[in-house]
């Protein structure tokens, strides 16, 4: 897992193949994600007014979430 703050790669975490299942990795990625959020974008999402900003995207072997900065795991179907 890599944090990047634009395209500067600033905090990684390596994970072992079959470490964790792809739900943990994508948990995991959300939560990360969430510790950026302002206090209004974390009322919103409490009060089901999601803003997308933590929701993980898959793309090519790709999970991704956040925005900047944003969180990648890499290699997962």
């Amino acid at each position: 897992m890599t944090k990047y703050d634009g395209t500067s790669k600033v905090w990684e975490r390596e994970v072992k193949a079959g470490e964790y299942t792809r739900n943990k990795v994508q948990d995991l990625l959300t939560k990360l994600a969430c510790t950026h959020l302002t206090d209004d974008e974390v009322w919103l999402m409490a009060t089901g007014q999601d803003t997308g900003l933590t929701h993980v995207r898959a793309e090519a072997g790709t999970l991704s979430a956040g925005e900047n900065p944003h969180y990648v795991a890499k290699h997962f179907p």
